[in-house]
């Protein structure tokens, strides 16, 4: 995969995050949102079951498509996220193309959330453990336990 192979030429987790969000969806940093906003995990169930920011809803981006993307609310803000931002990235441009008109991109994903100590688990608490994707890809986690089941 392109992508994957992609992620070793990069000297820092910042400049790989910026280089994969680049795309038509606005980039936002943490928090930066009302508390009205939909928080929306494009990851898999896998990643998801072992960690997500509290309050996400899961709706898997596979294949060019974004699982029960006709159910997300018009009239409320979604913000997307996946691991670095590139999947959130592409879910967002789908949702953008459909009609949906606020919807924004967390900048480095739940990878940035975790390594500074603010992403909030399930039960509100710091998270300690993430969902590392890949080998490749756990390397830009920097703190806590990665598990990659």
């Amino acid at each position: 995969m392109a992508v994957l192979a992609a992620c070793s030429r990069y000297s820092s987790f910042d400049e790989m995050a910026s280089d994969m969000c680049a795309g038509r969806a606005t980039d936002v940093q943490w928090m930066e949102w009302d508390s009205t906003a939909v928080l929306i995990d494009v990851r898999s169930k896998e990643e998801y079951a072992v960690s997500h920011l509290y309050g996400a809803r899961t709706c898997t981006w596979a294949n060019g498509s974004l699982e029960d993307w006709n159910e997300l609310p018009r009239d409320r803000k979604l913000v997307m996220y996946c691991s670095v931002g590139k999947r959130s990235e592409e879910a967002a441009e789908f949702l953008l193309d459909r009609g949906f008109s606020s919807v924004v991109n967390l900048k480095g994903g739940l990878f940035a959330a975790f390594n500074a100590g603010r992403a909030m688990d399930q039960s509100n608490q710091v998270m300690q453990r993430i969902h590392g994707y890949n080998e490749r890809w756990g390397k830009w986690i920097t703190r806590g336990e990665v598990s990659y089941e």
